[in-house]
């Protein structure tokens, strides 16, 4: 008997046989496929198959195309049954007829499910809508035809499905939004705006996650984006949902939810699908959610259990089950107890809390005891959920758990945690499943007919698995991805793998480490290979181009490995294009990497990984601030190839998902390993990003780890350029006494070295610490030293910095006039060279030179103008700075109205950067 054939269009053509995937090799078999697949089930002419095959290739079209595709069915018929395919393509009289199942084709699979949401739409069922729209989605691969090469099917198919596709997945974002899922989906999102920069509903919805988020002053900073992106390739405002979504963002509260009320935060995260057992516990935490009484203290319960025992599945499965207990929301945080990362610090974790509770940022105590008082009072009268997950200690915990006899905290752990369970913590211990829920586990992911075809099978994947979920979940993950092959044979190659290591047993964490070495020696050596160098990488996550710099493979290869991994349940694809993985799967990877790989060619990954991140980075910086010279670096190693960043924005959207990585990678390299160079290059290509996006603090950190690192590697040159560069933050921060002291030393070293440039640049910002210092006699010194050293530099966008500086400095000594014409030449200079943002700067100096000399009107226009440059340079600290400007200038013309909305957006957005001057602008109200 033959076997089935299944189709794959909605991605590169796939075509299995028997559950095998079959190779097709011909361009023109795989168009005369897509062509047949497509149109399942209708006979399709002679001379439409000829189109499709060849229409867009004149000069190679047939001169009896009957004939030619005749021959090229023929071929195909053979294909199918060496393979053993059942007959498949039917003859008419005039062509042929694919005659396979709708759901045989994904294509047919996708519209089903659709068909599917939409019933569920009209019944009110919520959740049936979102898993018929999660299973549609699931279909694809990537682009529709993706290697089918023929003009008319993309023309007549591929656009309409990719269309198909985006609405779907933008319907089940908005059912995800309307569930609270807002921290899941905003990686997502991001992602998205980035691949798709002028779908309105895709911005609609990430500016609402990130208001949702308490994240305004980002919200807004989307808004003028995508509205600046419209005009530009159409010349047409935000439709007017967007511009709906603006103006309530305007007018409603800068922190909190409707009407001012407290925000609710729901941070949990979605729970893995196949959840199996644990009626026992579950019965227990009900009963305890019932019985909670009056603690004022809010009830604990700690669950533990061994690695891989299905702590956060419990945990998440349970808090889901009861979110509506908890009308005031539910909080959420990974601990990481366990993991290589360096493990979360209460302080860290309170103040995530505290902003998730409607706190803004510069209203965070500094101290841990400042902290938790805050928290406690706000917790206190509320019903809350919080899930505390992977906690290393009771010390790590302790100061998290909610106050008040509404409120409920979960806890996982490895660890007893016996501190929390003797001051009255509720305690639940995973064992492992019985072999009923185990059995039901397995079902739930492989289907009943496949268990119920070898029970036998099954026992043994059981017993070998020692009943936990996380090894059980790895063996289902091979299975699903192989459906033909038997489960005894893959019981038979776990038991092999549990032998090798009998001299180990006794411990369950040693049978999870037998299924990890199963699944792991199922890989095909190339994707062994780049799992064990994952286990390398620093960062929270990784994106198929870094870790195809690791591995040293083309991204497309390195983008099939990880597809490998993903379906062998080794790593997880959270957001499209990027992966991480289980602290448990991290530590075995990282333990591989050094048992299997030799330190050269561990070192060797290193170095490709910190070169690709090194010169993505360097190339994304020039992209933020062009008219500075590029980084001079090596030449990147063998098998490395950075990407291509093109252009402001998505500069701005490559460093908003790499920060994280960026930063531990620069720690990483000043480690003393030999990667110095990397770590103070690294640190620096963060600074303009760090800067427009408020992350000062991180900068000084990152800065401070890499000063450390170029003072072992004795580099002179870039311990100046690290001092100015952490004196800018030092600055942002008002740490002024402490950024002079940087700006001293840095000065002396490049006038030692002769740099000319930075000596010029470190003079502009002393320039800037003695005008705030009151000394403008200094200042205009600093000033006039600064733009002589870049006239002798030739060096034109310091030049504009230069008369800027010295614009602003003269106006506040009351030489308006001199002010005025320094800086209208330093916005001549700016905008020949394009350099938007000197404009923008040299555009708010007039401004405020205009209100300081009384011309209010002038001083509007000038801030209105260097507001807008801003505003599409994503540089919020500089909105909000010129913000407060015109809100000053509105009030001296007296506008209060508008000076007040003014000063209130400035507020929201210094209170988003954690920025002191929004106490200072608060005062203005």
């Amino acid at each position: 008997m033959g076997k089935s054939a299944t189709f794959g269009l909605l991605g590169p053509f796939e075509l299995r046989i028997g559950g095998d995937e079959v190779l097709v090799r011909s361009a023109k078999h795989r168009v005369l496929l897509a062509t047949l697949s497509l149109r399942n089930g209708q006979h399709v002419s002679f001379e439409e198959l000829a189109e499709a095959v060849w229409g867009d290739d004149y000069p190679d079209y047939p001169d009896n195309p009957r004939r030619a595709i005749q021959i090229i069915i023929t071929r195909v018929r053979s294909l199918l049954i060496e393979h053993g395919s059942l007959p498949l393509i039917v003859t008419g009289p005039d062509g042929y007829r694919l005659d396979v199942p709708p759901d045989s084709v994904d294509v047919g699979r996708f519209a089903a499910l659709l068909r599917e949401a939409d019933r569920a739409a009209e019944a009110g069922d919520l959740a049936a809508e979102s898993a018929a729209l999660g299973e549609a989605l699931a279909q694809w691969r990537g682009d529709p035809l993706a290697d089918v090469p023929s003009g008319l099917l993309h023309r007549t198919y591929g656009h309409s499905l990719a269309e198909q596709r985006m609405t779907a997945r933008e319907r089940w974002i908005g059912l995800r939004l309307s569930q609270g899922d807002h921290a899941e989906l905003l990686g997502e999102l991001t992602t998205l705006t980035s691949q798709h920069p002028l779908r309105e509903k895709l911005w609609q919805q990430l500016i609402t996650v990130l208001h949702a988020s308490g994240r305004r002053a980002d919200a807004l900073d989307a808004y003028h984006l995508i509205r600046r992106r419209l005009a530009e390739e159409f010349g047409v405002d935000p439709g007017p949902e967007l511009q709906q979504l603006h103006a309530a963002i305007l007018g409603g509260p800068a922190e909190g939810g409707p009407d001012g009320l407290p925000p609710v935060p729901r941070q949990l995260p979605t729970p893995a699908s196949g959840f199996a057992g644990r009626a026992e516990q579950i019965n227990a935490l009900h009963a305890l959610l019932t019985h909670r009484g009056d603690d004022r203290r809010g009830a604990v319960v700690v669950i533990t259990g061994t690695a891989g025992a299905g702590k956060t599945a419990l945990a998440l499965h349970w808090a889901r089950r009861v979110a509506e207990h908890f009308p005031d929301g539910q909080l959420w945080v990974d601990l990481r107890g366990y993991d290589s990362r360096a493990r979360m610090f209460p302080c860290q974790a309170l103040a995530l809390f505290l902003r998730a509770l409607g706190v803004p940022g510069p209203q965070v105590p500094r101290d841990v005891e400042g902290q938790l008082g805050l928290y406690r009072s706000l917790m206190d009268g509320r019903r809350m959920l919080v899930v505390l997950d992977n906690a290393a200690d009771d010390q790590q915990a302790l100061p998290l758990l909610p106050c008040g006899p509404g409120n409920l905290a979960v806890v996982t752990s490895r660890n007893e945690l016996s501190g929390l369970v003797a001051a009255g913590g509720h305690p639940v211990r995973l064992g492992t499943l019985g072999d009923g829920d185990a059995r039901r586990m397995l079902l739930l992911r492989l289907g009943t007919a496949r268990i119920q075809a070898e029970p036998d099978a099954v026992d043994q994947i059981i017993e070998r698995c020692a009943r936990l979920p996380l090894a059980l979940a790895i063996v289902a993950a091979r299975a699903a991805t192989h459906p033909t092959f038997s489960l005894a044979s893959l019981a038979a190659e776990l038991d092999e793998a549990h032998h090798r290591l009998d001299a180990f047993t006794g411990s369950p964490a040693t049978d999870v480490r037998s299924v990890l070495a199963w699944s792991y020696e199922s890989l095909t050596p190339a994707a062994a290979r780049l799992f064990r160098l994952l286990g390398l990488h620093p960062g929270p996550d990784i994106a198929a181009a870094a870790a195809a710099g690791l591995a040293g493979s083309p991204v497309r290869h390195t983008c099939a490995l990880l597809t490998e991994l993903a379906r062998a349940h080794l790593v997880e694809e959270p957001s499209p294009g990027r992966y991480t993985f289980h602290d448990l799967l991290r530590a075995y990877a990282a333990e591989l990497a050094h048992t299997e790989d030799g330190p050269a060619e561990r070192r060797a990954a290193e170095h490709r990984l910190l070169d690709h991140y090194l010169h993505t980075a360097a190339g994304a910086a020039h992209a933020l601030y062009p008219h500075d010279d590029e980084m001079a670096l090596d030449e990147v190693r063998p098998g490395v190839t950075p990407e291509r960043v093109r252009g402001y924005d998505q500069a701005l959207a490559w460093f908003a998902a790499e920060r994280l990585n960026l930063q531990s990678l620069a720690v990483r390299a000043a480690d003393g390993q030999g990667f110095d160079a990397h770590a103070w290059r690294l640190a620096m290509t963060l600074v303009e990003f760090s800067d427009r996006k408020g992350y000062w603090q991180d900068w000084i950190s990152t800065h401070m780890v890499a000063l450390d690192a170029a003072r072992r590697a004795g580099d002179r040159l870039a311990q100046a350029r690290l001092r100015t560069g952490l004196a800018r933050a030092l600055n942002r921060l008002g740490r002024h006494a402490d950024a002079r002291a940087q700006l001293e030393s840095a000065l002396r070293h490049f006038k030692d070295l002769g740099h000319p440039a930075d000596e010029a640049a470190t003079y502009l910002a002393l320039a800037s610490a003695a005008e705030r210092e009151g000394d403008l006699a200094e200042a205009v010194g600093h000033d006039r030293a600064a733009l002589d050293l870049y006239r002798t530099a030739g060096q034109v966008a310091g030049q504009a910095e230069a008369l800027n500086a010295l614009a602003w400095d003269l106006a506040h000594s009351g030489d308006f006039e001199h002010a005025a014409a320094y800086g209208q030449e330093a916005i001549e200079l700016a905008e020949a060279i394009g350099d938007r943002h000197a404009a923008a700067a040299a555009s708010d100096t007039l401004g405020y030179v205009g209100h300081l000399a009384g011309d209010h009107a002038q001083a509007i226009t000038c801030f209105r103008h260097a507001l807008e440059l801003y505003r599409d340079l994503g540089d919020s600290y500089n909105v909000a700075d010129v913000l407060t400007h015109l809100g000053d200038a509105e009030e001296a013309s007296g506008r209060s109205d508008a000076a007040r909305a003014a000063w209130l957006e400035a507020v929201d957005i210094f209170d988003a950067l954690r920025h002191p001057a929004a106490d200072d602008v608060r005062a203005k109200l």
